[in-house]
């Protein structure tokens, strides 16, 4: 059975910690096999997400906003894929941002950018996968 990209990167992402890990050989597949369940599942997406969470909105009670956020989220299928992302429910990017970003690119004023030239734009602010995060978050 051919892996998926995902299971591909869980098992790179551990290969490169077992040698710091200092584990005996006997035991690197089944930490290969956490490293594809990890990136499978997406369970490092959804740390991140939650860390963002916290560090934007500084919760005084941080413990009790993590339950809230986990409680609401979901698994979202990416179209035409076999990938998932994790939904909150909460865009970090609302219409002004998008209206700031298309004025930067709109360098001529004549009120159009490619759609590249978006996503270029989400990739350079870091934004991963942002061509599926257009596509999927922002249909219209």
């Amino acid at each position: 059975a051919k892996e998926s990209s995902s299971d591909e990167n869980g098992v790179r992402m551990i290969e490169s910690l077992i040698p710091n890990l200092q584990i005996p050989e006997l035991h690197h597949d089944k930490l290969k096999g956490i490293g594809k369940y990890v990136a499978k599942h997406k369970i490092q997406e959804l740390f991140n997400e939650l860390l963002v969470n916290i560090l934007t909105t500084k919760p005084k009670d941080v413990k009790g906003t993590i339950v809230n956020l986990l409680k609401r989220v979901k698994k979202t299928k990416i179209p035409d894929s076999d990938e998932i992302i994790w939904d909150f429910g909460q865009n970090y990017l609302e219409i002004g941002d998008f209206e700031t970003l298309f004025d930067t690119y709109d360098v001529l004023g004549v009120h159009h950018i490619p759609v590249n030239y978006m996503i270029d734009a989400l990739s350079v602010a870091g934004v991963p996968e942002a061509r599926t995060l257009i596509e999927t978050k922002y249909p219209e």
